[in-house]
């Protein structure tokens, strides 16, 4: 696998004095031989018997990869302040050195929520300074089940919004 699409926001600042992490998780992704993560049989009418690029086994496999070079999962609890529910908590996917790291390669509905994490990591909690979202490249994109997002998708969203915040986003080829 590899970074086929990526861009920083507000600038390129961001990917310069990130560049150590960043050459760190580029060469944790090229290292997935992507051959091995097309095991979902397709169901869909038009592609009927097809294998498909598994979401669930690149999530595992990543994870996997990511934990042995130090990048922990965290999970911040907290109470709400008004209603009847008692506690929530904000999750990320990987954190390392103050940069927090989501994978989504599930439906494009959450991948605005995880950029909206990021902003809650940074801006109230204080526990990082930049996001990575990694998400996939629209060709990867073809070769997956229907519904989930792609890099131009999110990129769309982020631009119109005139995206300030420090973030990554990259764009995942197989």
């Amino acid at each position: 696998m590899y970074f086929e699409n990526i861009k920083s926001y507000p600038d390129d600042a961001v990917l310069k004095n990130n560049q150590e992490l960043l050459n760190e998780l580029e060469f944790i992704f090229k290292s997935i031989d992507s051959k091995n993560l097309f095991v979902k049989k397709c169901k869909e009418k038009n592609r009927l018997d097809k294998f498909l690029f598994c979401p669930k086994s690149c999530n595992k496999l990543c994870k996997k990869m990511l934990r042995e070079k130090d990048w922990k999962s965290y999970k911040h609890k907290f109470k709400y302040s008004t209603g009847n529910l008692n506690h929530g908590s904000y999750e990320v996917d990987f954190l390392k050195n103050r940069l927090a790291c989501e994978l989504q390669f599930g439906k494009y509905s959450f991948m605005p929520d995880n950029v909206m994490k990021f902003e809650i990591f940074q801006k109230h909690l204080k526990l990082i300074d930049v996001g990575v979202l990694i998400v996939p490249s629209k060709r990867l994109q073809f070769n997956m089940s229907s519904g989930p997002g792609c890099f131009q998708q999110i990129i769309q969203r982020l631009d119109d919004l005139n995206y300030q915040n420090p973030l990554i986003v990259i764009g995942l080829g197989d």
